[in-house]
């Protein structure tokens, strides 16, 4: 079961997915003298090493980029991405807020109010407290 929140994160953890059979079929197509599935472990761990990165930095970052400029028609810069991919995470109550009220401000505004709700985030006590 994949758990997401937007549907580009959706794409982005399907992407995930993808990319780590790919390499666990390279990985298991080589001509290596191991059992089958103790290779099938050590190159589905290889995989998942190698792809988290890819994913955490860059999949879920373009994903948030994709939704804030798609879904809520706000640009934010590459910069910005990290200080507000806490919004589009789950809180500790297994929940989140799309944000769609940013829509309704001006475009010049939109942006800041983003990251003003990120920096008002209250994630220890399981509270995000927007905008």
């Amino acid at each position: 079961m994949i758990i997401y929140t937007h549907i580009f994160n959706l794409l982005a953890k399907f992407l995930l997915v993808i990319a780590a059979v790919g390499v666990v079929i390279v990985l298991i197509t080589l001509d290596v003298p191991i059992s089958g599935g103790f290779l099938f472990i050590v190159s589905f761990l290889v995989g998942v090493a190698l792809l988290w990165p890819v994913y955490y930095f860059l999949l879920r970052h373009l994903a948030n980029w994709l939704y804030c400029a798609l879904i809520l028609r706000t640009i934010l810069r590459w910069s910005d991405l990290q200080e507000v991919a806490c919004l589009f995470d789950f809180d500790c109550e297994g929940g989140w807020i799309p944000m769609t009220e940013i829509r309704d401000y001006r475009p010049t505004l939109r942006r800041e109010r983003l990251l003003d709700a990120a920096k008002c985030d209250d994630r220890e006590f399981g509270v995000n407290r927007y905008i």
